[in-house]
């Protein structure tokens, strides 16, 4: 063969070996394109696979990977080579940042070969609706708030989205309702937040209300503005306190007086005050005062039960802080015969049911009750003998405020006689289930009693009162223990170290119901002239936190309370050395004790955590929920019969201390230390309409719509009298509560 015959032959076969490895480099691409479900903007979709599989007989090397436009983004796979059957996969994400369609490629470079393209196609959607979509609150006086503005975050998709947390910054911006933690937002539902402005100087502040949402979710920044200004008003009140002594039962002490005093240099308006009962404020309408006048206002209180009471006259003004004066006095028993039920009868509710018992004293009962001569009750109510106004209010009688005179006659002979005029106000429906009025027991018809009038009764199967033997005084050796550890609290440096120009911090801790009552619990004392001045009120409770959030130590509401709600207190971790406790886990089911068994078992876990998180944290006072029948059938929340047993729950957290439990032992001589010191805060619940013993009761206008939350101010105002008259007196609070 000659020597160019033989390179023909070289050249023939090695271009049929290479045609033959061509045709042996084979693969796959599953799926040959990948189209992503609409994604909201700012969020990253999961990631979508393209599995790449070597089909040939030689090996395949792909040397590079790449998504495009930005938008979609490679987050699995790169360079490799395959064997022959092997397989590679690549993720890919669609993240889009603008409401529009987007198109674009995967693409796989293949060594020996031409590219290959996967098609990608996604579309951004809104499916986030806020509003408003920013705020001006205007020019605030400096330490004065503004009026709450309501933010609403609304899924306007079809899919549930995340949202992770909220936050509001800087502290002068303040969340006052609505969540801090995350949850679900179903299509259609709308999640409400309510902030206002507090500036403490007089300066432009600008800030922002962030939404987090979850997926790597870009937030939703919603800015706010707002101005404080220096004020130039200024008031004085005298006298700051007021003496009621030795008030006869079913009397109206003497009025005394009260005066404000412009001392600023521009007009002052001085609002409408509010008297904690039993004492009443009058003689009063909003004025506005120029420099140098004067109002007064007149103060007294009336007897509807034997007994001593502390109380605080809160004045408001429209461009400084609240002034107060500290109100004491005590009732003293008759033997004339009086009328004892307050001038003023509980509130009724348009075409709804309506109790209200009359109370007289003195004389020699029983007494027998009638209208006086040319009095009427409003339509569809009627006075019995035995003293029970009851019926259902007739859909004529007008929301307004009526008037009427009773009578009450003993059994002296010649009977005795006392008569006194009532003012019975009616006001509209509220959207609650205002027809239950009281409640019963479960399967039966006996109305449920509130655990101090039950005592040693029982209530399925568990006896009555705060404390063990159906009593409601705390033990003399746990009390001893609270009064030794109240005195030792004092003011502390951020550090935690006694500190003469320190601070110390009361803080609730609960859900939205305690955030609200805390609120105006916070307004009251921080005017009362006999707060300690050193003692910091922090409103802890946040908007959706339940007993089980609180009994996780990494709940994102632990790191919101310790990163935001305390540093625009002023206040550190460690100059908190007591707390008040209110909740529950919501929509629990059953019967008493299976429906409080998580509930207590997170509340002990709440004990624990606080006693962890708060190195100086001496003592925890609990309570239960108010009443709430008028949320029967509007929520499943907190209904009743689960409001009631929600203070057995708070009970039981304290009884299992009582008993030695050493989970919540509080004591070093006893062992490790778990928890803070606990006992009973004020017990406020009464079952509706009926009243208790001491004359409490809870009428549909004292809750909102939900029947849940406390109305503002009516229901605010209710429960925050009965917390300051507990921190006012209650032996282990008042050392460092009150000025002293």
């Amino acid at each position: 063969m000659t020597k160019h015959f033989m390179q023909c032959v070289l050249v023939c076969f090695v271009w049929s070996l290479l045609a033959a490895c061509a045709h042996a480099q084979s693969f796959t691409v599953s799926p040959t394109s990948i189209s992503f479900a609409n994604q909201q903007i700012g969020s990253t979709s999961n990631p979508q696979a393209v599995t790449v599989t070597n089909s040939g007989t030689t090996s395949v090397t792909i040397s590079a990977a790449a998504a495009s436009p930005s938008e979609f983004v490679l987050v699995a796979g790169g360079a490799i080579t395959l064997a022959p059957g092997a397989h590679t996969n690549y993720g890919v994400t669609f993240a889009p940042d603008e409401a529009q369609t987007f198109n674009g490629n995967l693409t796989l470079t293949i060594s020996g070969s031409t590219p290959v393209l996967v098609p990608l196609t996604g579309s951004g959607v809104q499916n986030l609706s806020v509003t408003p979509i920013s705020e001006n609150f205007g020019a605030i006086t400096v330490g004065q708030s503004s009026n709450g503005v309501l933010f609403q975050v609304t899924n306007i998709g079809t899919n549930a989205i995340r949202l992770a947390s909220t936050a509001v910054a800087p502290s002068e911006f303040q969340l006052i309702e609505g969540t801090t933690a995350g949850g679900n937002l179903q299509p259609g539902a709308t999640l409400k937040y309510m902030l206002d402005f507090v500036p403490d100087s007089a300066q432009m502040f600008t800030g922002t209300f962030t939404v987090n949402l979850s997926n790597n979710t870009l937030p939703i920044v919603i800015p706010l503005v707002g101005t404080g200004l220096s004020s130039e008003a200024a008031a004085t009140v005298s006298p700051s306190s007021l003496s009621f002594p030795n008030v006869l039962l079913g009397t109206q002490s003497a009025q005394q007086i009260v005066t404000i005093t412009n001392v600023g240099s521009v007009a002052l308006k001085v609002a409408a005050p509010y008297a904690t009962p039993p004492f009443i404020v009058g003689g009063f309408q909003t004025v506005t005062l120029n420099p140098t006048q004067q109002a007064t206002m007149k103060v007294s209180m009336y007897g509807s039960f034997v007994g001593s009471y502390t109380g605080t006259l809160l004045i408001s003004y429209s461009s400084i802080s609240p002034s107060g004066v500290t109100l004491t006095g005590n009732t003293i028993f008759t033997s004339s015969l009086g009328i004892t039920s307050f001038p003023t009868l509980p509130m009724g509710t348009q075409s709804s049911p309506y109790l209200a018992t009359l109370q007289a004293s003195g004389g020699n009962p029983p007494y027998t009750w009638s209208l006086s001569t040319g009095s009427t009750l409003p339509l569809g109510l009627s006075l019995a003998s035995n003293g029970t106004i009851s019926g259902t209010l007739d859909p004529s009688v007008a929301a307004t405020t009526y008037k009427f005179n009773v009578q009450a006659v003993d059994s002296s002979v010649p009977p005795r006689r006392a008569n006194k005029q009532l003012t019975f106000p009616v006001l509209a429906l509220t959207g609650a289930n205002c027809n239950d009025i009281s409640f019963n027991v479960p399967g039966t018809s006996t109305p449920l009693v509130p655990l101090t009038d039950l005592g040693t009764g029982t209530y399925m199967g568990v006896q009555g009162g705060l404390y063990p033997g159906g009593s409601n005084v705390r033990p003399a050796d746990h009390d001893a223990a609270g009064v030794t550890l109240a005195n030792s609290i004092q003011p502390l440096d951020p550090s935690g170290n006694p500190n003469p120009n320190g601070i110390y911090a009361l803080m609730s801790l609960g859900i939205s119901d305690t955030q609200q009552e805390f609120i105006e619990f916070a307004k009251l004392a921080n005017a009362d002239p006999a707060k300690n001045p050193k003692l910091v009120l922090v409103n802890g409770a946040q908007f959706g936190a339940r007993a089980m959030d609180w009994a996780d130590p990494k709940s994102t509401f632990w790191t919101n309370l310790l990163t935001n709600t305390l540093p625009a207190a002023g206040v550190t971790a460690a100059q908190v050395t007591a707390a008040w406790v209110q909740d529950l886990d919501p929509s629990p089911t059953g019967v008493y004790p299976d429906d409080m068994m998580k509930t207590q078992a997170d509340l002990e876990a709440t004990a624990q955590n606080l006693h962890s998180k708060f190195p100086n944290l001496k003592l925890a006072y609990y309570t239960g929920r108010i009443y709430g029948g008028y949320g029967n059938g509007i929520q499943v929340y907190d209904p009743e019969p689960y409001a009631y047993d929600s203070n057995l729950a708070a009970r039981g957290v304290i009884l299992d201390q009582l008993s030695g439990l050493a989970s919540l032992n509080w004591d070093p001589n006893v062992g490790a230390v778990m928890a803070p010191w606990l006992s009973w805060g004020p017990y406020y619940w009464a079952n509706g309409l009926l009243a208790r013993s001491d004359g409490l009761v809870w009428t549909c206008q004292d809750l909102k719509n939900d029947g849940l939350h406390p109305q503002d101010p009516l229901g605010r105002q209710k429960v925050s009298t009965y917390l300051m008259n507990f921190f006012k007196t209650d032996d282990t609070t008042n050392p460092w509560f009150m000025a002293h």
